[in-house]
């Protein structure tokens, strides 16, 4: 019936449109759209829903031929990524890609071990399915993010943390994507037939992909780990590694060197158990130096400081600015009553770190009985003339209000990217001083800012005319009266991404409608348990996520995950 309506549908717009073809100019307004291909293109790619455009393509000939030219578009998701993520209790694996999803049934390590044919081959009714979603949306993948559970339900705890059996057909299927660059590999068991496909020559994936991320990787024997390796190839550019252990990581640096190339980033998320001695730890970062032209470091270790590897790696701290190939650094400061010493050091050596662009630090707050470091982190932040984004979550919650005034004055001048966190004690003053000491500041991401008016927090925003993303957590008043500065394009020219976060009540919609005329993308998050209202306004979508990148640390930059989240029993490789 299906195919008989769109036979019909088709001759009636062929005959329409050879009636139009002898007079062009006396088609109506509509007319001209439809036989218009560059518009109908662009209209036909923001069906996004899969349904919708399987409907669309029935309806006629010519809408057929234009959606399977067309990507699928989502405004408020990546279309480029294929996602295979698990998100409830049974091993069902969730497919996503341009906001739709796809349940598909798989093997995970728990299956495996209770099948009695110990089959290493996915269900071919989910092979069948996975195959079909693939070749429909294959053009337009660039990235593919395979494994774990969302980092929600991670925190959260109420579904297992399903490991991928990553089988051989699977890794056939993947390789027919053409289009991929970006491969991320998030807690899943390589079984030795994949392992093989993978780092062959013929695989057409592991020799084609720029960027290789994988955390947590699992393998049936540890034989296994050798040939893994070796699918790290020439064509790798970006390497992005964590929950692995020193040795992993040294296995990792001997197979680029073997290849005689050079990594453009290497980042390394590192956690108490990575390391088994300092000088393994050193021997890692050298190895690093060696084969990287940017190292991205991420350290976190704040809750378990009993365990025995927590010392090795609060010594290893110290020892950090040794490493002039580190760009990126995020560290977890820790416990502050056991890590003085260790803190005072660092801070005493970080100016040494030349190349550092971007700086990170988060943890426990720092209390009045801990101040000891205070002085030698004020003068080396002063030091860094290099960094343009600093960083800072949920330290300066107990600080007082004369010691943060003397932060302010210390803040690296060339700053293009600031984020504090959880500051209670920042007043109007401070926030002053620092418009004054950073006049370059184009993102600024301020959160719990309950001790600035009104008044001076426009004045402040004001006299930052390169801001171009602005996110503040304030009263319901202060955030109204920044909307009404935010409006005004005389006051605040270069506005592109705005995050407006409420105490107790929802924006007026008409000013959110009066925002969208200048950030037409928006975005509302009402308040529950878990956080506040938030607004989110953007015109561009690059700025958004910078903005967003500023608020965001122990992040994969390239997956997202976060890396700070692991249990006291989990063991690495």
């Amino acid at each position: 019936m299906g195919y008989v309506c769109d036979k019909k549908g088709e001759s009636e717009a062929s005959n329409s449109s050879n009636e139009f073809t002898d007079s062009e100019d006396e088609w109506t307004p509509e007319q001209q759209v439809y036989h218009n291909d560059v518009i109908m293109r662009k209209v036909v790619a923001f069906v996004s829903n899969i349904k919708d455009r399987r409907n669309l393509e029935l309806s006629s000939r010519f809408f057929h031929n234009i959606s399977k030219r067309v990507p699928f578009i989502d405004c408020g998701n990546s279309n480029t990524v294929l996602e295979l993520v698990f998100t409830k209790l049974e091993p069902i694996m969730t497919l996503r890609i341009a906001g739709n999803e796809f349940n598909v049934r798989v093997i995970t390590s728990h299956v495996r071990s209770n099948r009695s044919d110990g089959s290493l081959l996915q269900h071919e009714s989910s092979m069948a399915r996975i195959r079909s979603i693939i070749r429909r949306f294959s053009r337009q993948i660039y990235s593919l993010r395979v494994g774990g559970i969302t980092d929600y339900e991670r925190r959260l705890g109420y579904i297992p943390n399903h490991q991928l059996v990553l089988s051989r057909d699977l890794c056939a299927e993947f390789d027919s994507l053409k289009n991929i660059r970006s491969l991320v590999l998030r807690n899943i068991c390589l079984v030795r037939p994949s392992i093989l496909y993978w780092s062959g020559t013929d695989c057409f994936l592991s020799n084609r992909i720029s960027s290789l991320c994988f955390h947590n990787i699992w393998f049936d024997s540890m034989r296994d780990m050798g040939n893994f390796m070796t699918m790290i190839s020439s064509s790798v550019r970006r390497l992005y590694v964590s929950d692995s252990s020193g040795k992993t990581i040294t296995n990792i640096e001997t197979q680029i060197k073997n290849l005689g190339t050079k990594l453009d980033l290497l980042y390394l998320a590192i956690d108490y158990r990575a390391f088994r001695n300092l000088n393994q730890a050193c021997q890692v970062f050298q190895g690093a130096s060696e084969v990287a032209k940017d190292i991205n470091v991420c350290i976190c270790f704040s809750r378990f400081v009993s365990q025995a590897g927590f010392q090795i790696l609060l010594n290893f701290v110290t020892l950090l600015p040794n490493y002039n190939k580190i760009t990126v650094l995020e560290l977890d400061l820790g416990s502050m009553r056991r890590n003085v010493d260790c803190c005072k050091q660092f801070f005493t050596a970080l100016p040494r770190l030349t190349n550092l662009r971007v700086l990170h630090l988060f943890g426990h707050p720092i209390g009045h009985n801990c101040m000891q470091f205070w002085d030698e982190m004020l003068l080396s932040l002063e030091q860094l003339c290099s960094v343009t984004e600093l960083s800072i979550v949920n330290l300066f919650r107990n600080i007082r209000s004369e010691n943060f005034e003397l932060f302010c004055r210390s803040l690296p001048v060339n700053l293009n990217v600031l984020s504090l966190q959880q500051v209670q004690h920042l007043k109007d003053n401070h926030f002053e001083i620092i418009s004054a000491r950073c006049p370059n500041l184009d993102t600024l991401y301020m959160l719990n800012l309950r001790s600035v008016t009104e008044d001076g927090l426009t004045k402040s925003i004001t006299n930052l005319r390169k801001l171009t993303n602005l996110a503040l957590y304030h009263s319901d008043a202060a955030v109204l009266k920044a909307c009404k500065f935010l409006a005004n394009r005389t006051w605040m020219p270069y506005i592109r991404a705005v995050i407006l976060g409420c105490a107790k009540k929802k924006l007026d919609s008409s000013l959110v409608e009066t925002l969208k005329y200048r950030l037409p993308h928006c975005k509302l998050l009402d308040s529950g348990k878990w956080h506040e209202y938030e607004c989110h306004l953007w015109s561009c979508r690059q700025s958004y996520e910078k903005l967003l990148a500023a608020s965001s640390y122990a992040d994969c930059p390239e997956c997202g995950k976060d890396v700070s989240i692991f249990s006291d029993d989990d063991d690495i490789l």
